[in-house]
């Protein structure tokens, strides 16, 4: 068996059928093998040659030809297409010729391009190839790729590989965050407070308070049905009567997550300082006796 690749498009037999010669230009379609100008379908053709003055010679036995002048292809993939904090996803190297060891990544140099993340050493032989993508942290609304580039790779005849990009993985690693504040740091008696749940991205509908359960966390009061959308969420928070006792609104961190599903980060609680005793409890009188005239009779 011959070997012809794509580029050599003269083979001398000269050493087999001395001292005649002849080429073999081989057709771009893998397909067909072009012979002094006639067009023979391989892998098998019986070849008649002749010297140099036209004289025919005996015609050749049988002869196979492998003709390969078509460069590997590749496809690469995701296993998922979003991702969030924590998590990684399977990319796979498809080819349609087997690379060899002229296709290697060892996670930081080799024949692949990375964007918006890292990858894995390059595991596996042959046709498919497998690595681990995972996204870069703390980033919002990320768009990462993984690419080869044309020409990176061969096949086994040494054809250069066509190259290929993966499809858009997006991603979203940052994890949203939550402030509490409060119009007033003191409260007295009859007054309430405007508290203001601020967000970094929207929770969607997995941050709820309907006034007695939810993901707010009250002492020292009541809060008020939030009220809002997206990024501000309202309530009004009531003292207890006759006290003096410190209010607390605080969230739990995880009590509700981005659109991405990323788990919140919650600021310090919300502290404020309470003093609703009636007024004669907060301004107590003192009364002075003269002792002197304790049991003594007017006249």
């Amino acid at each position: 068996t011959e070997q012809i690749d794509h580029g050599d498009d003269t083979i001398d037999f000269s050493a087999v059928l001395a001292p005649l010669t002849f080429a073999i230009t081989p057709d771009t379609s893998n397909s067909v093998v072009s012979l002094d100008g006639t067009v023979l379908s391989y892998p098998y053709t019986i070849v008649t040659v002749s010297d140099g003055a036209g004289n025919a010679g005996p015609g050749s036995p049988p002869r196979a030809f492998t003709v390969d002048t078509l460069g590997p292809g590749l496809a690469i993939d995701a296993a998922v297409s979003t991702l969030k904090a924590g998590e990684s996803t399977t990319i796979c190297f498809a080819f349609t010729e087997d690379p060899g060891p002229s296709f290697t990544w060892d996670g930081l140099t080799g024949d692949v391009f990375v964007s918006g993340g890292s990858l894995s050493a390059i595991a596996g032989t042959g046709l498919t190839r497998t690595a681990t993508f995972t996204p870069a942290p703390n980033t919002n609304t990320g768009a990462a790729s993984i690419t080869v580039a044309t020409g990176s790779y061969t096949d086994g005849a040494g054809n250069p590989g066509v190259g290929g990009s993966s499809p858009v993985i997006l991603f979203d690693t940052q994890s949203p965050t939550l402030s509490i504040s409060s119009d007033k740091s003191t409260l007295r008696s009859g007054e309430t407070a405007a508290i203001t749940f601020a967000f970094t991205e929207d929770p969607g509908n997995t941050f709820s308070w309907n006034g007695s359960a939810g993901d707010v966390v009250v002492t020292g009061g009541t809060l008020s049905p939030l009220s809002g959308t997206g990024l501000i969420r309202t309530a009004v928070f009531t003292p207890f009567p006759n006290s003096t006792a410190l209010a607390v609104i605080a969230v739990q961190p995880g009590s509700f997550t981005d659109a991405a599903g990323n788990l919140g980060l919650v600021a310090p609680p919300l502290s404020l300082t309470v003093d609703t005793r009636p007024a004669n409890d907060n301004n107590p009188r003192i009364l002075l006796y003269d002792a002197t005239q304790i049991g003594r009779a007017h006249v």
